[in-house]
């Protein structure tokens, strides 16, 4: 397919199987990307037996390949490296564990092509593992997406897709002082403040690796509650705690949670895991808060 070029960016940590599979997913779409950009923070040198097979599995089929290794530990630095390795019309990111739908390339081209207006794009995230209790639990918090299509308010890091022009434009980044996670708020926050919103389109597809066990599904949740605090006191408290900071903490967290009663009706075992969702929420984001006055800032 002739007309917009789409950069992939994969950003991985010590996950070199996975890395693996989902370059090959992209590498069997029915189109495929102008260019691969693997941005590799792992602390083992796991990737290293791979990289040479992407090397030529990418040389073969004709597409450019840039692999940036010890790249400096933090989410947000590791996507603003793989912005920078971007020349193509569209930058597109997908993470290290997940698998890309035949079509998510050419879904793309198409969406962008088509609507001119739109200068960022996402889609589904779909569980991978459908029989784990802890991917069908993601399921049911993202079954707001199901049958949805038009423009909405958030995006997350994967599964999202910019016009590198918009980018540049705008200057966008991701903000370096979310390390762990949450980075997603704050682009989502500077897209909005550009005047511009995100358009979901459903067959923008991509299986997704949730967590499969509790104490890992617990643990992602906790510093996603951490990383909220984070953004709310960069954002909307603007670094600055104190009295008159309480409603509008208490107000953002309101908006930042979906509540377990939300998902009415469900099983019981369910409903059981999404309030343990919450509780463990609202624990990362106390702590973060501690953090933040126990460092001074």
């Amino acid at each position: 397919m002739m007309g917009l070029s789409v950069d992939v960016v994969i950003v991985t940590k010590d996950r070199p199987e996975k890395l693996f599979r989902v370059v090959l997913s992209l590498l069997a779409n029915s189109t495929l990307p102008t260019a691969i950009v693997v941005i590799d923070s792992s602390t083992l040198f796991l990737s290293a037996f791979y990289i040479p097979y992407i090397k030529k599995l990418c040389r073969t089929v004709g597409v450019r390949l840039v692999y940036k290794s010890r790249v400096k530990t933090g989410i947000s630095f590791a996507r603003n490296t793989g912005i920078a390795c971007c020349i193509s019309d569209i930058v597109a990111f997908i993470d290290d564990d997940e698998i890309a739908s035949i079509n998510w390339i050419k879904t793309i081209k198409d969406v962008f092509s088509r609507n001119h207006q739109c200068v960022v794009i996402t889609g589904p995230r779909v569980p991978y593992y459908k029989s784990n209790f802890w991917n069908t639990l993601w399921g049911t918090i993202l079954r707001y997406e199901q049958g949805y299509k038009g423009y909405r308010d958030f995006i997350f890091g994967d599964n999202a897709c910019y016009r590198l022009s918009f980018i540049k434009k705008h200057m966008l980044r991701f903000d370096p002082r979310m390390k762990i996670s949450s980075e997603d708020l704050s682009i989502t926050y500077q897209i909005l403040q550009s005047g511009e919103r995100v358009f979901f389109c459903p067959e923008l597809q991509i299986y997704h690796d949730f967590r499969t066990r509790f104490i890992d599904f617990m643990r992602q949740w906790f510093w996603y509650g951490f990383g909220t605090y984070e953004f709310h006191y960069y954002y909307r408290i603007n670094s600055t705690l104190g009295l008159g900071s309480v409603n509008v903490l208490r107000s953002a967290l309101s908006r930042s949670m979906r509540w377990s009663p939300s998902f009415i009706p469900i099983a019981p075992l369910q409903f059981i895991g999404l309030a343990c969702r919450d509780l463990v929420f609202l624990s990362g984001y106390l702590y973060s808060i501690i953090v933040m006055i126990a460092s001074g800032d």
